[in-house]
This record gives C-alpha cells, sequence and structure tokens, in this order.
C-alpha cells in the first residue's frame, strides 16, 4: 500500500496501474449511477391549503451526463448559477415535455442546507453565497468550475497543504460560507467599514485585507484542521489494515462534500470523524466528537469511523445509533477496533 499525492489529490493505492483520475471516475460511476442536469433558473413555490407546502422548481433543465430513470438512478446532480445540488430520484419530480423539474423544499434543504440562502437570503446581509461569489471575484485565477470530481472552489491559495506541510492545494476560504463566526465578523466589518455595493466590497477585502483575511483563515482552520489531520491518518492506517483498493476523497471532491464519504476501502464507503472519547456504557458506546448527523443513516455510507485522541480507531456500522447533541452520540452496535 502507497500513497499518491497528484494535484493536491491524495490516492491510496495497491494496483498501480490504476491512474488517479480512472480511479475515481470509476468509483464515482459505480456508486452513484448518476445523472446530471443542468438548470437556468430556480424558484421556490408555496403550495396554499390547509398543509402549505414548500416546493423549489428547477427550470430549462438539461441532462449533460447519464440517463435520467426515478426507479434506477441512486443520485441526481443538479448545476446552475454557480450552485451545484443533490436529489434523491424518488424524491424528483421531473417534467419532461416542459423542461422542468421540481423537489420539496424540505428535502432539498436536508442535503443542501445552503440553498434556503440561495432562496430567499441569510438572516444577515453575509449570506453564503454572497462569500463564494467574492471569493470568485476576487482570485478568478484560482477559481475552478466544478468538474467530473470535484465541485467549485478556490485552489492554490491559501491552501490547507500550507497548514498541513503537504501539497494540497484546496483553499482554506472554501470553507468561509459554512463558518457562522466567519460570517459573523465580516458583517461586523460591514457595518463599520463598509461602503458602496456590498458583493465587490467583500471582493476588495478578501484581496487586499490581508491581515484580516488571516484573522479568518486562523478561525477557520482551527475548526476544520483536527477533522482533517484524523481523514489522513484514519485512512492511511485502516487501509493498510484491511488491504486491498482504497481510495481517499479529499477536500472538495464531490464524494465528499454531497454524499459524505471520506473514502472507499474494497468497495465499502466510510465517513471519518475525529473523537475525544469513547467508552463504553453498559450496553452502548458513547463517542464524544463533532459534525455527527443521524441523516448520515440515509446515505450511502456503510461505517462511520471515529479517529481517537490515544490513536485507537473505532468502526462502526452506519446503523441503531443516536446523535444526541452536537458533541455526543451514542453507538449500539459493536466496533471493530484497529
Amino acid at each position: 500500500m502507497g500513497i499518491k499525492i497528484l494535484g493536491g489529490t491524495i490516492i491510496f493505492i495497491r494496483d498501480m496501474k490504476f491512474t488517479l483520475l480512472e480511479s475515481l471516475k470509476s468509483v464515482i460511476k459505480e456508486q452513484t449511477g448518476s445523472v446530471e442536469f443542468t438548470f437556468k433558473s430556480m424558484k421556490p413555490w408555496k403550495r396554499e391549503g390547509e398543509r402549505p407546502t414548500w416546493f423549489v422548481y428547477f427550470n430549462d433543465l438539461e441532462i449533460v451526463d447519464g440517463e435520467y430513470n426515478k426507479y434506477e438512478n441512486s443520485i441526481i446532480y443538479l448545476s446552475g448559477d454557480g450552485e451545484e445540488y443533490t436529489v434523491d430520484p424518488k424524491y424528483f419530480d421531473y417534467y419532461q415535455k416542459d423542461n422542468k423539474g421540481r423537489v420539496l423544499l424540505n428535502v432539498l434543504k436536508k442535503e443542501n442546507p445552503k440553498v434556503v440562502d440561495k432562496l430567499f437570503g441569510g438572516t444577515g446581509q453575509i449570506t453564503s453565497k454572497l462569500i463564494r461569489q467574492a471569493l470568485e471575484i476576487a482570485f478568478k485565477e484560482n477559481w475552478l468550475p466544478a468538474d467530473d470530481i470535484y465541485s467549485p472552489g478556490l485552489r492554490g491559495i491559501n491552501t490547507m497543504g500550507e497548514r498541513m506541510g503537504n501539497d494540497e492545494s484546496w483553499s482554506i476560504m472554501n470553507f468561509f460560507d459554512t463558518k457562522r463566526e466567519v460570517q459573523n465578523k465580516i458583517e461586523q466589518k460591514w457595518k463599520k467599514e463598509g461602503n458602496g455595493d456590498i458583493l465587490y466590497w467583500l471582493a476588495d477585502v478578501f484581496k487586499n485585507d490581508k491581515d484580516f483575511v488571516n484573522e479568518l483563515l486562523d478561525i477557520q482552520w482551527g475548526s476544520i484542521s483536527n477533522g482533517y489531520k484524523t481523514e489522513l491518518y484514519v485512512s492511511d492506517k485502516l487501509s493498510k489494515a484491511i488491504g486491498g483498493k482504497s481510495q481517499f476523497f479529499p477536500p472538495g471532491s464531490k464524494m465528499d462534500r454531497y454524499k459524505s464519504i471520506d473514502m472507499i476501502i474494497n468497495g465499502k464507503s466510510y465517513q471519518v470523524k475525529p473523537s475525544s472519547s469513547v467508552k463504553k456504557e453498559g450496553d452502548f458506546y458513547k463517542i464524544k466528537t463533532y459534525g455527527m448527523t443521524n441523516d448520515y443513516k440515509n446515505k450511502s455510507i456503510d461505517f462511520i469511523v471515529y479517529g481517537n485522541s490515544d490513536g485507537k480507531i473505532y468502526v462502526f456500522p452506519n446503523k441503531n445509533y443516536d446523535v444526541k447533541n452536537h458533541t455526543g452520540v451514542e453507538h449500539y452496535e459493536e466496533p471493530q477496533l484497529f
């Protein structure tokens, strides 16, 4: 088992006949059975009645990859207006004659929580969409669009690799739209110093206010560094222990971002989390972690893996657990220990 690093992407390989691109593409196709649409606009619509229901309509749909079959597809990608969303096909209504599709808003936001900002705007002036747009404007030469493997984002500037001492090119700034503390800092600065068009003001801040950007980078890195380090450690150790063909999906990859899959070993998928404590209490295990959600049970994840602070790795099946709060989860199955 070795580690190959190429273009910021890490893939663990036993059979050197597999190239990076071939391996990742084949895994995505095998795992998803996907169809990809582009759309020109999306609009919310409220169905009135005793129980009002919100839908999201995607207009001017065009299939750009795969074939649509509601009962055979396992995932639908929708891309347009600089955004990408994923939908479970069983919840997606495709009106081929009108080139339209719709999905319940509650279903869409479960897998794509930031879509509410896109449709209705955030609670403040600084929204996730605004941050992404400003980053793209500020660093045009570093912004790469989505492709078969990666979601859109910045590469080659303020990278994760610079902090880790490796060549991971995904920018820490790509996470700014996920951190409320970062968004609050930007909003405070806008209220104090902002003028003119807020989008171009923010793009100028990102590009030219080095001290402020470094402050945001430190906040963001403090939030994501432990998880990233755990993913690298667990992926390396677990792939060697189990053996076979292994793929690690790096930051920015669609498998990581949209399907919550950090790695695949011999066709089995894993979501990796850091933990500070794993204790058995009676017939269950109590885990101290962060970022866990009961929604993982609805995704194509075979195992939840915890890299504990003592170096041990606990591998639980993705079932029969309860996320109690943002730092605690209880598992009622026996783990594999590495």
